[in-house]
């Protein structure tokens, strides 16, 4: 009356096939249907996460499989998060780097192999923190090279006022001038009619 059985002789990624008879004292009945089942893929191990910037953590881990179509990489944000996947790589593939991540936080990830059955066990979980994203701010020297752009700017200013007041003195020197030169015109013009 037994319907069931589990073989435990199977090895990781591989499809059996299976065919069963009833038998008593007097022989064995015939077979039943064939069947088959693809065991999943040995899980990954030896994961390691390494912060290469402040927006990307690189993965890394070692394939146990020999037939996985390939490997889930799943992450979560803080020790509380929820993991959700981030991405896929094709089989024997053993690196993946996550981008576009933010400064200052810790990511844990894990890595799951798969194939047309479904998904290995979880590999270890590691993690990495991101280091604080650099200041807009910091580039070409930071507050000391804002400072020396204000004062440089500055002192163009000064020059610039300078000049424009040294320009409209030289001017207001030739209005004057032109003043006094119509006014002399105008009595000599004047003499030269009353004589």
């Amino acid at each position: 009356d037994v319907t069931n059985y589990t073989d435990t002789t199977c090895s990781e990624a591989t499809t059996y096939y299976y065919r069963m008879t009833a038998y008593n004292a007097q022989g064995d009945s015939m077979y039943s249907s064939e069947v088959n089942a693809t065991t999943l893929p040995a899980a990954p191990s030896g994961l390691s996460a390494t912060a290469a910037s402040s927006s990307r953590i690189d993965l890394a881990w070692t394939d146990n499989s020999g037939g996985e179509t390939g490997y889930k990489i799943e992450r979560k944000i803080g020790a509380g998060g929820t993991y959700s996947q981030v991405g896929t790589v094709s089989a024997n593939v053993t690196s993946y780097s996550n981008t576009g991540l933010s400064g200052s936080k810790t990511y844990y990830y894990h890595v799951m192999a798969y194939n047309v059955t479904g998904d290995s066990a979880q590999s270890n979980e590691a993690n990495a923190t991101t280091p604080v994203a650099p200041s807009m701010a910091s580039g070409g020297g930071g507050s000391g090279g804002c400072f020396i752009a204000t004062a440089d700017f500055g002192s163009h200013l000064d020059r610039s006022a300078d000049f424009m007041r040294e320009h409209e003195s030289a001017k207001a020197h030739q209005i004057s001038f032109g003043l006094a030169l119509l006014a002399a015109l105008c009595f000599v013009t004047f003499r030269r009619k009353r004589s």
